[in-house]
């Protein structure tokens, strides 16, 4: 029980051991001031009633509730539930979630400079607002919200993940971004803004780059998976996978439209991943990013022929103007439009049930059968296949092994085609072909 006042300074540690059954107290009398340079490690719960004011290292391994005055200027680092119905002053502070077990924070209107998720369980935001002001970091662990619980990242936060992404949030994010005093309209925010979502143990991020906007813009995405209706595709697709769903909402307008980029691990090549399969004679298909303005669709396609590790961007932009909801998913769609003479798949996968989808091939009419060389390298430029024979790269293709035999790793390769054409080049189109290849295990 703290009831005087106590000064902590310099490089001080105060370290303070109790049990679960054994709190911090902080009288209502009481001011604990900790310095820049100072710690304090209580090894149980804490609970002020008097004023606290942080200047540097709060950690508690247990609940933490304020009742009093707590000013945070550094980082409370708690194990246990965050209770606050005192006053919280913290916008230049930051807390780190790090419990084993479900942590939870109840604070309405929570205004942090840095959260950090690093639990071994799920943090759970309950109250009205929380907003994250210089930076979020996922470590390990899910975050989400709770009832009508807001999570609002600001224009200027960094958002970051950790590599493969075992870390999310669940629920509805709202990312701003834009400028509220513009003077330049159609202005492109040349800024990602990343959405590092997730459900049911899945991290499936969504981002939006080249974005037009002219203003101040709130845009919030939900992950939904599986899509509970029955996504219907247009006349143009083939199918929509049911795996996963993106609802987008438009909360404060000022962003105009916007290339989308997600991730499309989890849909396989062929159509058994993919619902209400039109009847398109194609014999290569696709991936491509769909949207519709109802999760059961009707669902037409924004493209996707730029693939980078895991993830697929849309050619064309996401009109968002007009404050539409809308939803994003991925489809299946039919390839080597009528304009195209040669074609390389963005995609390919060596367990695809459709045997077409299971190589990669050259696809195309009227090539000589001389000058002709297909290659593919990996990430690092080193040569995975090469073929001179026209009639094995169109064939046979790359089955995604390397020249040892053993199976190459999924991810990003590049292939580069070079060829002449029977009755000579058209104008306009090239005699070398370089194109990302992703292959899917």
């Amino acid at each position: 029980m703290i009831n005087r006042l106590l000064f902590i300074f310099g490089l001080g540690l105060l370290v303070i051991y109790g049990s679960k059954a054994q709190t911090l107290y902080i009288q209502d009398s009481a001011v604990v001031f900790v310095g820049d340079s100072a710690i304090v490690n209580s090894t149980g719960s804490a609970e002020n009633n008097g004023r606290i004011e942080n200047n540097n290292q709060f950690i508690v391994d247990g609940d933490i509730q304020n009742q009093g005055d707590f000013f945070n200027l550094g980082n409370i680092s708690l194990s246990g539930d965050w209770v606050n119905s005192g006053m919280y002053n913290g916008t230049m502070g930051g807390f780190t979630m790090t419990g084993d077990d479900m942590q939870r924070v109840f604070n309405n209107d929570l205004l942090i400079s840095e959260l950090i998720i690093n639990s071994n369980d799920t943090v759970v935001l309950e109250g009205n607002m929380v907003e994250v002001e210089d930076l979020i970091d996922f470590r390990s662990g899910v975050l989400k919200t709770a009832g009508s619980n807001q999570l609002i990242i600001d224009n200027t936060a960094d958002v970051r993940v950790p590599t493969p992404g075992s870390s999310y949030f669940e629920g509805r994010l709202i990312l701003e971004g834009g400028s509220e005093l513009t003077d330049a309209p159609d202005e492109t925010d040349t800024q990602f803004k990343l959405f590092p979502l997730g459900a049911n143990g899945r991290y499936a991020p969504i981002t939006f780059s080249s974005i037009q906007e002219n203003d101040f813009y709130q845009l919030a995405v939900t992950f939904i998976t599986p899509n509970s209706r029955v996504p219907e595709p247009d006349s143009t697709l083939i199918g929509v996978s049911d795996e996963s769903l993106y609802h987008v909402e438009v909360v404060t307008p000022g962003i105009e439209s916007a290339l989308v980029e997600v991730g499309f691990v989890d849909e396989n090549l062929d159509e058994s991943s993919f619902t209400l399969i039109n009847p398109i004679n194609a014999d290569i298909k696709s991936p491509v990013v769909a949207i519709a303005t109802a999760p059961e669709g009707p669902f037409t396609t924004l493209g996707g022929d730029t693939l980078t590790f895991e993830t697929i961007i849309s050619e064309e932009e996401l009109f968002l103007a007009d404050g539409i909801d809308k939803y994003v998913a991925v489809a299946l769609a039919p390839r080597i439009p009528d304009h195209v003479d040669v074609f390389i798949p963005e995609a390919f996968s060596p367990v695809a049930s459709d045997p077409i989808n299971r190589a990669l091939r050259v696809f195309g009419i009227g090539i000589r059968e001389d000058n002709f060389r297909m290659v593919v390298f990996n990430r690092y430029n080193n040569v995975v296949y090469e073929t001179t024979e026209l009639n094995e790269a169109t064939s046979i293709g790359w089955d995604g092994r390397l020249k040892n035999g053993n199976d190459a790793p999924r991810g990003l390769y590049f292939c580069v085609v070079n060829l002449l054409r029977e009755n000579g080049t058209p104008e306009g189109l090239p005699e070398s072909y370089k194109k990302p290849v992703y292959l899917v295990r």
